[in-house]
């Protein structure tokens, strides 16, 4: 009977610590997608994305690329590869001669892999922030830029 318990406890254990997130779940703070709105289709007909050096003022360019903008609602959409916020950005709109500056990230700590049988929580950062043309912007999903 002793026996028993034994191995039932040691069951126990193992799908608890099965249970456990796994090392490398945590978030990194990069976001994927660019939201216009209040654009019309003729000021996304042509929109290019231009990479800065961080806190360069927007003066080195490391490389730019031209985005589709994909009709979501009433607004676009431009998807992207995961980008990191150690770089600034600009969304520039060909139609509108306007560069819309994308930068001033901010993010907070956050725990993942949380495990209650074992000390090794895992920690990662949600982006939370971003700036559009100096002006602070909440991140919910997506990097809003209005017109």
């Amino acid at each position: 009977m002793k026996g028993r318990k034994i191995v039932y406890l040691l069951f126990a254990l193992l799908f608890a610590g099965s249970c456990c997130s796994k090392k490398g779940a945590c978030p990194a703070l990069k976001f994927d997608s660019f939201e216009l709105i209040d654009f019309s289709q003729e000021d996304v007909a042509e929109v290019r994305m231009i990479r800065y050096v961080a806190n360069s003022n927007f003066t080195t360019v490391l490389d730019s690329s031209t985005l589709k903008a994909e009709p979501s609602g009433n607004n676009f959409v431009l998807k992207t590869q995961n980008l990191s916020i150690d770089y600034d950005y600009g969304i520039y709109s060909v139609p509108l001669n306007k560069l819309y500056k994308i930068n001033r990230f901010t993010g907070e700590k956050i725990i993942c892999g949380k495990c209650f049988l074992k000390q090794n929580n895992q920690f990662g950062y949600q982006l939370n922030g971003y700036s559009v043309n100096n002006k602070p912007q909440e991140y919910e999903g997506t990097v809003r830029i209005r017109k």
